[in-house]
């Protein structure tokens, strides 16, 4: 699974809002939580505990996606060839368009399962 080396995260760091106050996840490790939902197609609860709290993972995806934050690091990182997502296959909300419907990911709520 790609994850972005220190080095390859300080080329779009500057493009990432400041940290304040107590974050459990830093940028890096959110990043690359991010990186490894696109590039797998992953729905928001099959990221491994080891990138952190999918919950938590959503939500500031969520916010920064609504910002076009995503935007802007995503095709800095495609310019220079580090992550394979096409910034086209995403709309605005997060969602993965096209043919592949059982990847669609989203920056809505995940429904909870019923019991």
């Amino acid at each position: 699974m790609p994850q972005l080396t220190q080095a390859e995260f300080e080329k779009v760091s500057h493009l990432l809002p400041k940290q304040t106050g107590h974050c459990r996840y830093d940028n890096f490790a959110f990043l690359n939580a991010i990186i490894y939902i696109f590039e797998n197609g992953a729905k928001w609860r099959q990221l491994p505990p080891s990138y952190g709290n999918w919950n938590s993972i959503w939500r500031r995806f969520s916010r920064w996606n609504k910002e076009g934050i995503f935007e802007k690091v995503f095709r800095e990182l495609q310019k220079d060839g580090l992550v394979n997502v096409k910034l086209s296959d995403f709309n605005k909300t997060g969602s993965k368009t096209g043919s592949k419907a059982s990847t669609k990911l989203s920056s809505r709520t995940p429904t909870r399962k019923k019991r």
